[in-house]
């Protein structure tokens, strides 16, 4: 049998204490440089989907997250289609949005 790897713990990229942009986070989607999430409370401050670099700076993580789209309360599920982040409400909407921001599609 292959000798196994190492067990790695998880490390969080962003929390509360670094950021108001997590708020009940639910939903996270990835590409080579960025990390995106929903979340599920205070969307409309938060950030209905907010992200950061998947390799956060060592200070100041806070600086570094942004909101994406603030157009729900509360939003669900995410993933990434090219340049877009597609969303999903706590009701029956789907909305897509550059990765970078802007104006979102229902």
């Amino acid at each position: 049998a292959a000798p196994r790897a190492p067990k790695k713990k998880p490390v969080a990229l962003y929390t509360a204490d670094d950021t108001n942009k997590v708020s009940a986070p639910a939903g996270v989607a990835v590409d080579n440089f960025m990390v995106l999430w929903t979340n599920k409370q205070l969307g409309t401050q938060a950030g209905s989907v907010a992200g950061g670099y998947s390799t956060p700076p060592s200070s100041d993580k806070g600086a570094a997250v942004r909101p994406v789209s603030t157009v729900t309360d509360r939003a669900y599920g995410v993933c990434l289609a090219r340049d877009n982040a597609i969303f999903t409400s706590s009701e029956k909407y789907v909305y897509g949005v550059r990765k970078t921001g802007g104006v979102v599609a229902m």
